[in-house]
């Protein structure tokens, strides 16, 4: 059933896995210009880091958000046929014992 699932977003995981992975290349960055002693790059990729950090972590718990929700949409579903199914079948034998 989970194969079905069409996630409504603008992005999905492999959009994700590609922006963790420019982050992890800007740490890298960072830590390769810390070794040199190059100041100032080390500046810019700190600001860098500080602005996409973030926005990497939103983005993220945002998918698991959005998967989660239509996982629980899916079983509110199925619960919800399974009651009617129930009631349809409880109906049925009401008016077979009544006969």
């Amino acid at each position: 059933m989970a194969e079905n699932v069409v996630i409504p977003t603008t992005f999905d995981a492999s959009k994700l896995e590609r922006v963790e992975a420019l982050l992890q290349d800007l740490k890298q960055r960072a830590s390769a210009a810390n070794d040199a002693g190059d100041l100032f790059m080390v500046s810019v990729y700190n600001d860098l880091l500080q602005v996409a950090s973030p926005i990497v972590v939103r983005a993220k718990a945002r998918l698991e958000r959005e998967q989660k929700a239509v996982l629980n949409k899916a079983e509110r579903e199925l619960r919800k046929a399974e009651r009617e199914a129930r009631k349809r079948q409880q109906e049925t034998g009401a008016t077979t014992a009544s006969n």
